[in-house]
């Protein structure tokens, strides 16, 4: 029993990531919910896991080269898992006073330093606690 081949996996994964970052834009701007720093995050590993899978689909590589994409879009695939499920923790023990309030992530980048970024959008802002819509 063979397995189907490498460039239809990955092309397969792309698909699913651009459906996928496609219902987010149309929730954006569609129904017009506005996207939290978490979920500016998340859309930044699911593109970055679409474009892993897109030149491994038109690189089509021998055994070796579809581990090593597999590994990268693996490790995009879980560090937007641990941004969405920080998200939902915040989400579920949101209490009394509401984490800090930032106007917009470039401000925050002006602001503070990269580091001091990451850790304010993942301590969570009052945008990524509020819960505007469910499925």
């Amino acid at each position: 029993m063979s397995l189907a081949p490498s460039r239809t996996l990955f092309f397969l994964a792309f698909i699913a990531g651009a459906l996928t970052l496609g219902v987010s834009f149309y929730l954006e701007y569609g129904a017009l919910l506005r996207p939290c720093f978490l979920c500016q995050v998340q859309r930044v590993f699911l593109a970055t896991f679409m474009l892993i899978n897109l030149i491994a689909a038109i690189h089509n590589p021998k055994r070796s080269g579809a581990g090593l994409y597999g590994l990268a879009g693996i490790g995009c695939a879980l560090l937007g898992a641990f941004t969405a499920a920080r998200q939902v923790l915040l989400q579920s023990i949101s209490s009394g006073a509401p984490p800090e309030c930032w106007p917009s992530l470039q401000d925050m980048l002006e602001r503070l330093s990269m580091w001091q970024a990451v850790q304010a959008i993942f301590n969570g802002t009052v945008d990524c606690v509020e819960i505007n819509w469910t499925l």
